[in-house]
């Protein structure tokens, strides 16, 4: 990609054929652009807070590397940018406070239609490259302050008998790592991935390639991002509806292969996921491994039961696995308190039913310390302290 299409300007064909130079095309509309830019500036302050002045920006960039200049200098007031990619089209959902969609249709390899509003274009490069170029845009001012950004997938299609491209994304992600461009603050992160590499190589452990969000965590200052929502594709239907894929899972679960997606260590070692605050894996695709987790604050899963919770109480036993003070689960579905509650007690575990709630405490595995649970019909609270002398059975 070279950098006019990198930046969003355009290029315009002269194929010999017209007697009007493309030339005198181009400066025609520069010079309408840069006075519209003008008359924005004054009413504005280059601080743009309407959709309508928004898409103007957007379409009029592209025009010549001096319009691409001046449209640099606008900062955009946004609170969510959504980046959608489905089978046939990308869609960019802007959020300021009112909503207003962008939509980029596949026209063929490198050819795409381009909706902005009421106005509706075609360019000659493919749909991946335009809606990332745009997106990367609305993210690189210095002084933006995003309160959510969201990468997400369309549902399955009956249609198509394959996972969706997400290139789009990746193309993002790729962007965001120009070492030139200043770092983009968001304080919430959304991100879907797929279980796509799974069915492409038996043999694969499913962490699956998660570099893409490795890049952008790298780009997202370590301090200012609070929560991370990750979520993965449902492909259900597509494997149902393909006997080779059903048989790729039948032999997976055979040889106890983990089916659910598991971070690996090019994410974990991101400053970005090492001081976000919340993390968001209401799905059941997505592995829950808590020695992973425990540097967050809150932990927010689809659901908990009896055996889950003694799995994590295992691993918050062992030396150097302790969550923080206060360290909260957030539950989706309804937990069964009277189902855990008598699982703990056949496992030899303190438990003490509180009306609708239970206390429950434990040793670490070195003798040290109480690790004390309580646990709702949605939330289960950890805290711990250290073991006093002649301590035999405590609850918080």
């Amino acid at each position: 990609m070279d950098n006019e299409r990198k930046q969003g300007v355009e290029k315009y064909k002269n194929e010999g054929i017209h007697e009007i130079q493309i030339t005198k095309i181009r400066d025609s509309y520069e010079n309408l652009t840069m006075k519209l830019f003008k008359a924005l500036d004054r009413d504005t302050g280059r601080l743009i807070r309407t959709q309508e002045d928004l898409l103007k920006i957007l379409f009029h960039r592209r025009h010549s590397k001096k319009c691409y200049k001046a449209s640099k200098n606008y900062q955009f007031q946004l609170e969510k940018l959504k980046f959608t990619v489905g089978y046939t089209d990308v869609k960019l959902e802007i959020t300021s406070p009112e909503v207003t969609t962008l939509e980029y249709w596949c026209q063929g390899q490198d050819r795409c239609a381009v909706v902005y509003g009421a106005t509706r274009f075609y360019l000659d490069k493919s749909c991946d490259e335009v809606s990332a170029v745009d997106l990367y845009f609305l993210l690189k001012h210095p002084l933006l302050r995003l309160p959510e950004l969201e990468f997400a997938i369309e549902p399955y299609d009956l249609e198509y008998d394959h996972f969706p491209d997400i290139s789009a994304i990746a193309i993002v992600g790729l962007l965001l790592m120009n070492k030139r461009s200043c770092q983009t603050h968001v304080k919430k992160l959304g991100y879907m991935f797929t279980r796509e590499s799974m069915f492409m190589d038996k043999l694969s452990t499913f962490s699956l390639d998660t570099s893409v969000l490795a890049q952008m965590l790298i780009h997202l200052p370590s301090r200012y991002l609070h929560e991370l929502s990750l979520r993965v594709w449902n492909d259900s239907e597509l494997i149902a509806g393909d006997r080779e894929l059903e048989l790729i899972v039948s032999d997976l679960v055979e040889r106890n292969k983990v089916m659910e997606l598991q971070l690996d260590g090019l994410v974990l070692s991101r400053s970005a996921w090492k001081h976000a605050k919340v993390l968001n894996v209401e799905d059941r695709l997505m592995a829950k491994d808590w020695t992973k987790f425990l540097h967050f604050e809150t932990v927010c899963v689809l659901n908990m039961d009896a055996k889950r919770i003694l799995h994590a109480k295992n691993i918050f036993q062992q030396k150097d696995m302790l969550p923080g003070n206060g360290f909260t689960i957030q539950v989706g579905d309804d937990m069964n308190l009277l189902e855990i509650q008598n699982y703990l007690i056949a496992e030899r575990i303190n438990v003490r039913r509180e009306e609708n709630e239970l206390s429950v405490s434990c040793l670490t595995n070195d003798d040290k310390k109480w690790i004390f649970f309580k646990i709702d019909n949605r939330k289960i609270v950890v805290t711990h302290r250290k073991k006093r002398r002649g301590e035999v059975e405590v609850y918080n």
